[in-house]
């Protein structure tokens, strides 16, 4: 199972205005790769800029990867 989960969108490091967190179970690993990229992109809500972190976590390998503002940052 892969499952992609946005962990936290929020205007700043100093906010949680916009928390949030939701979690989407995947087939491949090429969708949710997809799907994190694009959920953790900046985009602009009532003129503020927001980007999300992002993790997909795939259950059958162990591997774990994360994004945030469309970057990869797996480490």
């Amino acid at each position: 199972m892969i499952i992609g989960t946005i962990v936290e969108p929020g205007a700043n490091q100093t906010s949680n205005a916009y928390n949030g967190v939701s979690a989407v179970v995947f087939y491949t690993e090429k969708d949710a790769v997809a799907w994190c990229i694009a959920m953790s992109e900046v985009t602009i809500f009532d003129t503020v800029g927001l980007a999300g972190y992002t993790v997909m976590f795939n259950t059958d390998t162990g591997v774990k990867r994360w994004w945030y503002a469309g970057t990869e940052y797996t480490g």
